[in-house]
């Protein structure tokens, strides 16, 4: 089940959104100009209400239910660099010479820090959480998130 049809288990949300910040990283890739101006603002509203949702949400759900701390910090971490680099990269602008570059080491850091959350925190939630807690966390996730 997805999202957008109103999902109601937390893993499912995230790893639709997971889907659309995939597209979005390609779409800067692939446009220039104006548009690629246009799909960075997107791409850069969405990650932020998205990681908003994560810190808000999720890290604690599994550092306080699944009392896995490591876990949760590490992803954490990784946010947070990604929000520097996401900072520089407005600071840039997309026509700047160095945009590109840095845009592929940061969409490769985005897809890394994904595929981690997908192995290591949400195969724990589901296991974890029983479908009632999981829907209640995609519930909270959606209002911080305000998608």
């Amino acid at each position: 089940m997805e999202a957008s049809d109103g999902a109601a288990d937390i893993v499912d949300v995230l790893l639709d959104q997971h889907v659309q910040i995939t597209g979005m990283l390609a779409r800067v890739n692939a446009e220039s100009g104006a548009t690629k101006a246009d799909a960075f603002v997107r791409l850069t509203s969405f990650l932020e209400a998205h990681e908003r949702g994560e810190r808000e949400v999720v890290h604690p759900a599994v550092r306080e239910s699944l009392g896995a701390e490591a876990v949760a910090a590490a992803r954490l971490a990784e946010e947070q660099q990604a929000a520097t680099t996401l900072a520089e990269l407005k600071r840039l602008g997309v026509d700047d010479a160095t945009f590109g570059p840095k845009f592929a080491e940061f969409a490769g850091a985005v897809r890394a820090h994904a595929a981690r959350e997908e192995k290591e925190e949400f195969p724990r939630l589901r296991e974890s959480l029983d479908p009632a807690a999981r829907a209640a966390l995609a519930h909270r996730l959606r209002a911080v998130q305000g998608l």
